[in-house]
């Protein structure tokens, strides 16, 4: 029985995560990402009796914030962090300088 509650349970959540990548945008899918972590987290407690520490709410913390920066649900102040690192940087023209 275990074995087939696995199985069911990777066959919905890969066809819902097929389903949020074709028709979701960035946001949805970071915070879908989040929700799915503490889902899980929940479910594990009750199932299995996973005793939550500090240490396991820290990792949680960095997993959905990474994953919301990576989806570009977040966005960091400042253009460095926003910025493609594949894409050739733009001069920026100063003013003082003579046109040539």
């Amino acid at each position: 029985l275990n074995v087939w509650v696995m199985v069911w349970n990777n066959a919905v959540g890969g066809l819902i995560v097929a389903l949020v990548i074709k028709h979701a945008d960035n946001i949805l899918r970071g915070f879908a990402t989040a929700l799915a972590t503490i889902l899980t987290t929940l479910g594990s407690v009750i199932c299995f009796g996973f005793e939550l520490h500090a240490t396991f709410f820290l990792g949680t913390a960095l997993v959905v914030g990474s994953s919301l920066l990576y989806g570009g649900a977040v966005k960091l102040p400042g253009v460095w962090w926003n910025e493609d690192p594949w894409k050739a940087p733009t001069k920026v023209r100063d003013e003082n300088q003579p046109t040539t």
